[in-house]
């Protein structure tokens, strides 16, 4: 509905109507997928996300195709959210069954006996994974509002693409750290818990670090691909896959900070990151850094973000692995059968951080 005054007074530019209704259906769509993925991941049905989102992938190419023949940008947009909602259906299919395999009945009843969750789970998820859009859609909109600020925004655009790609595969990963995470902590295994973290870390380092250097190298050759003009927005492409090393490397200690549940921790440090980020851009787009400022915001808001994450799951990974009791390691083996299950930690999962 707020379309199109969001196109004709916050972006100036009344055509993109249609686009900005359409992206919202697009919107709810992600959002509804994104909570039937998280309940697979928590039921530990990888193949199955994987196998949705090769369905999902393999079907919007041939829609925005199709989209961008007839309808142009609006086909384009449209296309992405069919897919969208289609990926909902199969992920519901999909989910179904899985909760069927693992015993689980659906229900509404009872909701009352979930408040708490939502308080310490639901509220500060949604708030830390909501204020992700609007936040980059305010920079954006900051952007454009510049003299030559499409143009402007192209450039980034351009470069940050290749900043989404090498952020595909720690994305996945993660998808599979976080119930490995939680179920170590859960046990008090905290060895076991500072092991996965090291290790998802050094792997999404081996996958990002060395790719962003090779494009960093190439970045004059790669800006260029997108015409001559195009050419010197080079440093633009370094600032973002700089910010995408460190998103990288952030996000498995995040990891942590979700598989203790500390929801509102999180959404903390995501607004934090907001307002250095929101800060930062209006600094430098008022000096006419165009997007060279909103790529050197990029870096330093999740620069900061960062330092704050690692020096909180430094601290968290020190302290008692979690509250519950610790297991009877001496007796592990001659007790297995009868030895009491320790009690669950204070947060049960969370969203990632940004």
């Amino acid at each position: 509905m707020a379309a199109p005054y969001l196109a004709t007074h916050t972006i100036r530019a009344p055509h993109l109507t249609p686009v900005l209704m359409i992206g919202a259906g697009l919107l709810f769509c992600n959002t509804l997928a994104g909570v039937q993925q998280g309940v697979l991941a928590g039921l530990e049905a990888f193949r199955a996300i994987a196998k949705v989102n090769v369905i999902r992938g393999v079907l919007s190419f041939p829609l925005m195709i199709a989209g961008v023949y007839l309808w142009g940008l609006p086909g384009v947009v449209g296309g992405i959210a069919v897919s969208g909602a289609v990926g909902c259906v199969v992920n519901h299919t999909v989910l179904r069954r899985e909760t069927r395999k693992a015993g689980l009945h659906v229900t509404c009843r009872d909701l009352r006996r979930e408040m708490p969750i939502l308080w310490a789970f639901s509220l500060p998820a949604f708030l830390s994974a909501a204020m992700v859009g609007p936040v980059m859609w305010l920079v954006g909109a900051m952007l454009v509002r510049q003299p030559g600020g499409y143009a402007e925004m192209g450039l980034f655009e351009a470069a940050n693409r290749w900043s989404r790609m090498l952020l595909v595969m720690p994305g996945l990963l993660g998808t599979v750290a976080v119930p490995i995470m939680s179920e170590r902590l859960a046990l008090n295994h905290g060895a076991d818990t500072r092991r996965a973290l090291r290790i998802s870390m050094l792997a999404n380092a081996v996958f990002v670090i060395p790719a962003a250097l090779v494009i960093a190298g190439l970045s004059p050759w790669v800006m260029s691909l997108y015409g001559a003009e195009f050419t010197t927005g080079w440093p633009i492409l370094m600032l973002v896959l700089g910010a995408a090393v460190l998103i990288a490397l952030q996000t498995s200690a995040g990891q942590i900070i979700t598989a203790t549940g500390r929801m509102w921790t999180a959404a903390a440090m995501n607004f934090g990151w907001a307002v250095v980020l929101l800060g930062t851009c209006h600094v430098l787009l008022d000096r006419g850094w165009g997007a060279l400022g909103m790529a050197t915001a990029y870096l330093v808001g999740y620069g900061v973000h960062s330092v704050w994450v690692f020096v909180f799951v430094s601290r968290l990974l020190h302290r008692r692995p979690c509250a519950g009791r610790q297991p009877d390691r001496d007796n592990a083996d001659t007790q297995n059968s009868d030895r009491d299950v320790p009690d669950e930690p204070r947060g049960e999962t969370a969203i990632a951080l940004r």
